[in-house]
């Protein structure tokens, strides 16, 4: 458990301020994507990049939150480099992962299937509501 806290507590160059635009809190160790309606540009008065837990399956993340981000608050999420993230059913090492839009288990990390957008590969192994390590690698049809 040790080392899942170092990487999810020690800050990394992938990590990036977030903003959670939205009416609920997001968890941390969850994959987040780009919330579109409340983006960083210089005409907007945002102040960090808009998040959301994933809609449907197979949607490019931007991250994995390092924290709880409440509604409206800003936190940090990783881009790049190990982090930790709840895993969905039994995962080994090695296995390419996906962001999960089952119910009560949105933006956890789960095996990917075919076409669908990859978070990273699984560098531990875990089981069904532990944490996973995962080497983010984004691909998008993977």
């Amino acid at each position: 458990m040790a080392q899942y806290n170092q990487f999810a507590s020690t800050p990394s160059y992938g990590d990036v301020p977030v903003k959670n635009y939205s009416g609920s809190t997001i968890a941390a160790a969850l994959a987040v994507i780009v919330d579109a309606t409340n983006v960083v540009s210089p005409t907007s008065s945002n102040d960090a990049i808009g998040i959301a837990v994933p809609g449907a399956a197979g949607v490019p993340v931007v991250g994995v939150t390092l924290e709880d981000v409440a509604a409206g608050a800003t936190g940090r999420s990783r881009t790049s480099g190990i982090v930790a993230v709840k895993c969905e059913g039994t995962i080994a090492a090695g296995t390419l992962v996906q962001a999960s839009v089952t119910s009560s288990k949105v933006g956890w990390a789960k095996a990917l299937t075919s076409a669908k957008a990859q978070i990273g590969m699984a560098v531990s192994s875990s089981t069904d509501g532990e944490l996973i390590l995962v080497l983010l690698q984004p691909a998008n049809n993977a």
